[in-house]
């Protein structure tokens, strides 16, 4: 159980840095291509808009689960360390996991340290999550 999911969030961990160290290098190689041809820029927002809208598609089709868990229950919902909202967010399809404690909190937008950090202290716990 618990060292095959911290080998699972290990492999996540290298997979992510790989991406983003891919995503810089190409980056970089778009910039020292645009240096070379100033249509190549035109060309990249087009691409990033067109991606923009794909996401924006995804996103209107996606589906919304949100739920109130007992104050009593939310530490198990949470998990240790926030170990459960962790692993519901690296589930491939899962577009965000979002944590709120109470009414007021999830109405000015508060709950967590955002969709990377850890979620806040179980009370009253609001949970919502959007998949492809």
């Amino acid at each position: 159980g618990g060292a095959a999911a911290s080998a699972l969030e290990e492999q996540l961990r290298r997979e992510r840095e790989a991406e983003v160290a891919e995503a810089i290098e190409q980056l970089r190689r778009r910039k020292e291509a645009g240096k070379h041809a100033p249509d190549s820029r035109a060309a990249e927002v087009e691409r990033l808009r067109q991606i923009l809208e794909e996401r924006k598609r995804q996103l209107e089709g996606a589906t919304h689960v949100s739920f109130e868990v007992e104050e009593q229950y939310a530490g198990l919902v949470v998990g240790k360390g926030g170990s459960n909202i962790r692993r519901a967010r690296a589930i491939e399809g899962v577009i965000s996991v979002d944590v709120s404690e109470g009414d007021a909190a999830a109405a000015a937008g508060a709950g967590g340290g955002g969709p990377t950090g850890p979620p806040p202290s179980p009370t009253r716990c609001r949970a919502a999550a959007r998949a492809r």
